[in-house]
């Protein structure tokens, strides 16, 4: 720990390849090959402060078990996490050999979607952005959106839905970051994307060609770097092609070094989450036998599949089986609001994100019994699918501060409109105020924490934002609330 504070040298700078401005306490350092594998933006870790959670480095056996460092951090600032245990040993389903990490956040560290960084003894660093979402408390309820079919391809909106042509439809960047400010403050665990997130292939042998690819694949991740909650994806058949597409072999091996795993699993306490692939088998092994050991786990009481869509039990990419059914498998698709299977296990699909920024909701109750969820019995189109947005971006749910979010206020309030028919319980604001103590009616006060430069104070703050209502939240000095 003393090692890696005597590192300090400045606050980070921003980063746009990442869409970050982060305060860090480690060096500068030069670029290299070394890279973090898991956690990745695209493939979360959810872990609760104080608590362990394990990280993979593609790095060589030349680097020393010992003189790791590691932190989490936002725009804002940055926590250290101990480094518990560093191991050479397999990591990526075990395609590859490199380093095991065992890291410990601190306790102090806020609720918040965060970016890891990581320096290796020979002090190379790496950045891994939006893949470490630390929770309260991974048994309370909370509630998911399920979006699918995004077929991103350029970056304007040119349709009042948020398509980027009024010929062939298709999705936009512009349209990601105008749902972003709807799903930031009602505050999602986390937002699924289940495949066709970009538009690459049409047919065989009609695809826009690899560097084109990259930069649709780098357009839908900078639209997603303005989300301030994790987006767990699974791949599509526009997203992958088949087998006998052109160029598949090394699109499909830039893709996976590029953005990484295509096909993996994490855990939410006792909940157990796999996203697979539809279009390829390559990793169809190990998904199988990954959620086969689950029924070995019985700390394990819920099982949610995802993927791009889902051929019924015989389909030849089908993971959960009739004898070990999953509890809810999530897909996209035919671009329709359906359930495609009640037994022996719910299978629903979701209407395309093109239009209007489309997301099924779903709330999971922690019980006695495990995990519940009821909006799978009712799920149709206008009952558990709706539009994000209105036109050109219009937000369904709105914040307006009464003072500028800046830090140069030291009281505040903001009155956030709820246009959807659900109770966001768990919804957000961070209020960036003067630096100092706060207080907050109206809300439940998470975390508050200073800025790097000592300027400025944030405090995050949990609100339930009423369907169909204005919520009011106001903050002040923790001197002037016991006035």
């Amino acid at each position: 720990m003393i090692q890696l504070k005597n590192l300090i040298l400045m606050c980070w700078v921003t980063f746009t390849q990442i869409g970050l401005l982060s305060a860090s306490h480690l060096d500068r350092l030069p670029d290299v090959a070394f890279e973090v594998w898991y956690p990745r933006k695209h493939q979360p870790v959810f872990v609760e402060p104080g608590k362990v959670f394990s990280v993979e480095v593609a790095a060589g056996e030349e680097l020393s078990a010992s003189g790791w460092a590691a932190e989490v951090g936002n725009d804002l600032n940055s926590w250290v996490c101990e480094v518990v245990n560093a191991s050479y040993e397999p990591i990526d389903h075990g395609n590859r050999i490199g380093w095991q990490l065992t890291l410990r956040l601190p306790d102090d560290a806020p609720p918040e979607l965060m970016e890891l960084r990581v320096v290796s003894p020979s002090k190379q660093q790496v950045r891994s952005p939006r893949s470490v979402h630390i929770v309260p408390d991974l048994e309370k309820d909370f509630y998911i959106l399920h979006q699918s079919d995004q077929h991103l391809t350029e970056n304007k909106a040119v349709e009042p839905g948020g398509k980027s042509s009024t010929k062939w439809g298709l999705g936009s960047k512009q349209a990601l970051e105008w749902a972003a400010a709807v799903v930031n403050l009602i505050n999602p665990r986390l937002v699924f994307q289940t495949g066709d997130n970009v538009h690459l292939y049409n047919e065989r042998d009609d695809w826009c060609g690899m560097e084109e690819a990259r930069s649709r694949v780098d357009r839908f991740f900078e639209g997603l770097s303005t989300f301030t909650v994790p987006t767990v994806l699974a791949t599509g058949n526009h997203d992958m092609g088949w087998s006998d597409y052109v160029q598949i072999s090394d699109w499909r091996k830039f893709y996976t070094d590029y953005v990484g795993q295509r096909a993996f699993s994490f855990r939410m306490g006792s909940m157990y989450v796999l996203s697979s692939e539809w279009t390829a088998d390559e990793l169809l092994d190990w998904a199988r036998k990954d959620y086969a050991a689950t029924w070995q786990d019985s700390s394990i009481n819920y099982r949610l599949l995802i993927s791009h869509f889902y051929d019924g039990l015989d389909g030849w990419t089908t993971v959960a089986t009739a004898a070990q059914p999953c509890d809810l498998l999530l897909v996209g698709h035919n671009h329709r609001t359906r359930i495609l299977q009640h037994e022996p296990y719910k299978v629903l699909s979701v209407g395309t994100a093109q239009d209007y920024q489309r997301a099924a909701f779903f709330n999971f109750r922690r019980t006695a019994d495990g995990w519940k969820t009821e909006q799978p019995m009712a799920h149709a189109d206008d009952v558990n699918v709706h539009r994000l947005l209105g036109d050109f971006g219009t937000p369904t749910v709105s914040a307006v501060y009464k003072l500028p979010n800046d830090g140069t206020a030291s009281s505040n309030s903001v009155t956030i409109a709820n246009n959807l028919p659900h109770d966001f319980y768990d919804g957000r604001i961070r209020f960036v105020m003067k630096k100092g103590k706060y207080a907050v009616i109206g809300g439940e006060l998470l975390a508050q924490y200073d800025t790097a430069d000592g300027e400025m104070t944030a405090v995050l703050v949990k609100v339930n934002i009423r369907q169909h209502a204005e919520t009011m939240l106001n903050i002040m000095t923790a001197a002037n609330a016991h006035q």
